[in-house]
């Protein structure tokens, strides 16, 4: 264990996160993902929600500043417009939070997230059953002067 660093960012969370480099793409999914098919890199929480991971994540992942789009969720499928999808919601809202209200977020069609999570550098399947509880979002850099 590590002073300040939540149990959830284990350490192969961490190195992930660490090698990435700028550009490179992280899945953060919720338990039904197809994680396994996609080709990516896993890591199998077996805990944790998406927004809370996500929101631990946002505190040390710097997200592209570079890109006018830096991050995407699973659009609803019309069949699915009248249910209800909090986890996905308060990805859209930390999302905004990290920008102070202005998300820089696509929506991408369900075989399209597939396809963009296949070239992830990872993925990480959480325990979240949320309903598209999904999101990618692209490594920045950081500055220091």
């Amino acid at each position: 264990m590590l002073k300040g660093v939540p149990a959830a960012l284990t350490s192969e969370i961490v190195y992930v996160l660490h090698c990435m480099g700028h550009g490179d793409e992280l899945v953060i999914c919720d338990a039904n993902f197809p994680a396994h098919t996609r080709g990516s890199k896993v890591i199998d929480t077996g805990h944790a929600s998406v927004p809370k991971l996500l929101g631990y994540i946002l505190k040390i992942f710097p997200l592209d500043d570079y890109s006018p789009i830096n991050s995407a969720v699973m659009r609803k499928e019309d069949r699915d417009g009248q249910l209800p999808t909090p986890v996905r919601e308060m990805i859209i809202s930390l999302l905004g939070e990290y920008y102070q209200g202005e998300p820089r977020i696509e929506e991408l069609p369900r075989d399209a997230f597939y396809e963009r999570s296949g070239k992830a550098y990872a993925i990480i399947r959480t325990a979240d059953t949320g309903l598209y509880a999904n999101v990618i979002i692209k490594k920045g850099v950081l500055i220091e002067v």
